[in-house]
C-alpha cells in the first residue's frame, strides 16, 4: 500500500523497463526493415536488369545457360520462349514493372 508522498518503486521500475523495450523493439524494428528494404532494393535491380537483358538480347539471353540447369526447367523455358512475341514481351515488361514496383516498396519502406 503506498502513502501519500511515498515512491511506488515496483510501478516506477515497471514503467521504466517497459518504456526501455518499447525503444529498444522500435530500435530493432527500424533497423530490420532497413536490411529489408536493402534487400528488397536488391532483388528489384536484379529484376528490372534481368528484364532489360531479356529485352534487348531477346531470345538468346532466355536460352543461355539452359544447358546447366535441370531438365524439368529447361523444358518449362524451352516451350516459354516459343510463345508469340507479344506474349513474350508483356512477360518482359511484367517482370521489369515488378522490379519497378518493388523499388518503390523497398525506398517507402526506408
Amino acid at each position: 500500500m503506498v502513502g501519500f508522498g511515498e515512491i511506488d518503486f515496483k510501478r516506477s521500475f515497471r514503467k521504466l523497463m517497459a518504456e526501455v523495450l518499447s525503444s529498444w523493439w522500435q530500435e530493432i524494428g527500424v533497423g530490420a526493415m532497413k536490411i529489408i528494404s536493402w534487400v528488397l532494393i536488391g532483388l528489384a535491380v536484379f529484376l528490372m536488369l534481368d528484364a532489360l537483358l531479356a529485352i534487348l538480347l531477346g531470345k538468346r539471353y532466355i536460352l543461355w545457360g539452359l544447358d546447366y540447369t535441370p531438365a524439368v526447367y529447361r523444358e518449362f523455358i524451352k516451350r516459354l520462349s516459343e510463345l508469340p512475341g507479344a506474349v513474350l514481351w508483356a512477360i518482359k515488361l511484367a517482370e521489369g514493372a515488378a522490379g519497378f514496383v518493388l523499388f518503390w516498396f523497398a525506398r517507402k519502406l526506408g
